[in-house]
């Protein structure tokens, strides 16, 4: 967007706010290894490939081929929930290059096609057959069905009281920055809504296909940072459209009073927002809000405590058989679940074989 850098910081702040502090699942999404890295790990690197791709649409720079196509192999071997909607947009590109007829589509075409063989390498690897074949499927057009309607159930959970206040935030930066913009741009908003939407429900199509429901919260969280991103491209479209309409009315006296008794809605749905945050707890839910409340009610150090107890018995090497207690303190931030109970279980033999143990397991019979 043809912005300043304080314009870029600021929405970057408030996409940044809401992504860390109203996600509902810290623990999968931060404190997690697999959560934090193989699902917002890759969601992140998606969106560096996203953003040199954008910037290779804007300048051209051919140099930008060489990152284009390591995130490509690199993307093509992670996560499909954020892979999928990435090479529906990478094609996408392609694709209106393509009838464009425009220079750009050599570089694009090239990393989509990175990015397909990538993805299809993955696909057909032995190790994720295997987990597929564990998993259950339900028909492809079943898949599509229920992702576009989970889509509607996610935009109504999810467009909330921090939506709308961060939608006020960003109502005077988004309008300084359509001022630069190309207004034709903003002459399809039905299609631009729709595409948009496809986007966003695609991720949801691998969880439900391989099985059959919204995924683990891990899955959820970087469905919901997509949300974000795509509902205020949206929202910021729409913007367009409508500034678009009133520019081609010349401006009166009474329009621009009107202008600023909307400047003063602003503030006063701002105050009205902020106070029903604060007054009905919701702010409680935050990720600062818990990990404040986990810190200074000992849960968190009472879990650690637990924690540094478990490791000296793992470390002892004169114990070579381990029962464990289960966790008396499980802070929902940063518990993330325990061993079995089974010494046979595979979990429990692959953690006893790293410890050099004979075998671990929980005792849950107390």
């Amino acid at each position: 967007l043809p912005g300043t850098c304080g314009e870029w910081i600021t929405i970057s702040s408030v996409f940044s706010f809401l992504c860390i502090q109203t996600v509902a699942f810290q623990s999968d999404s931060f404190y997690w290894y697999n959560g934090s890295m193989y699902y917002t790990g890759f969601f992140a690197v998606t969106l560096f490939f996203l953003g040199t791709l954008l910037r290779y649409l804007y300048n051209g720079k051919k140099i930008l081929m060489l990152p284009l196509l390591l995130f490509a192999i690199f993307l093509g071997g992670g996560n499909y929930v954020s892979l999928l909607p990435c090479m529906l947009f990478v094609v996408t590109v392609t694709f209106l290059l393509l009838l464009q007829r425009n220079k750009k589509t050599y570089v694009c075409g090239i990393t989509s096609a990175v990015l397909l063989l990538s993805f299809a390498v993955s696909a057909m690897a032995p190790g994720n057959q295997v987990r597929q074949d564990g998993m259950w499927k339900i028909p492809a057009w079943k898949a599509i069905a229920k992702c576009l309607l989970q889509g509607v159930r996610y935009t109504f959970a999810w467009t909330g009281l921090w939506w709308l206040l961060a939608a006020l935030l960003l109502l005077p930066v988004f309008l300084r920055i359509l001022q630069k913009k190309n207004w034709g741009f903003f002459s399809h908003p039905l299609l631009f809504t729709g595409y948009s939407y496809g986007l966003f429900c695609s991720m949801s199509c691998p969880l439900f296909y391989t099985m059959n429901s919204t995924g683990p919260g891990r899955a959820v969280a970087i469905v919901y940072y997509t949300f974000l991103l795509i509902s205020f491209a949206v929202f910021f479209y729409w913007l367009g459209y409508i500034v678009r309409k009133l520019r081609m009315r010349q401006n009166t006296p009474e329009k621009m009073a009107v202008l600023g008794k909307l400047k003063i809605a602003r503030y006063v749905a701002m105050t009205v927002l902020l106070a029903v945050i604060l007054f009905t707890g919701v702010w409680q839910e935050t990720s600062a809000a818990k990990a404040i409340r986990m810190l200074t009610n000992g849960e968190a150090a009472a879990y650690a405590a637990e924690y540094e107890e478990r490791l000296l018995l793992l470390n002892d090497p004169e114990i070579t058989d381990v029962v464990l207690t289960p966790f008396i303190h499980q802070p929902a931030m940063i518990y993330t679940g325990d061993l079995p109970g089974d010494p046979e279980d595979p979990t429990s033999k692959k953690t006893a074989q790293y410890f050099g143990k004979n075998s671990i397991y929980v005792d849950y019979s107390n």
